[in-house]
């Protein structure tokens, strides 16, 4: 009879013990609570490239031009030219904001 107590108690040790956790995991936020609106994100990007000159990194300020194309090779221009005048090139690195416009992208592939 001894025996049958103690696992008894044993039982309800582990019940102590596993009861509050579930209870605590149960009172989180309703899957169905409102969100908080996200906050709207605009059409710029950064852009990091490499740029060679004469074959060797580059290095100073240099004025690029960047068009968006709806092909590898023999497309077509999507939008305007973007601009970057005097980017920072450190050992043939670069880092450029761009923006096309929110009609730039949809569903199809782009080519910079």
């Amino acid at each position: 009879m001894i025996q049958h107590k103690n696992l008894i108690l044993l039982c309800i040790a582990l019940f102590a013990l596993v009861v509050p956790v579930s209870m605590v995991a149960a009172q989180g936020p309703s899957p169905r609570a409102p969100r908080a609106p996200s906050a709207l994100l605009g059409t710029a990007f950064t852009y990091q490239g490499q740029l060679k000159d004469n074959g060797a990194a580059a290095n100073g300020a240099y004025d690029f031009e960047f068009r968006l194309f709806d092909a590898a090779s023999s497309g077509t221009q999507i939008g305007g030219v973007v601009s970057v005048n005097d980017a920072p090139v450190t050992n043939g690195y670069f880092t450029v904001p761009l923006d096309f416009g929110a009609s730039a992208f949809n569903v199809d592939a782009r080519f910079l």
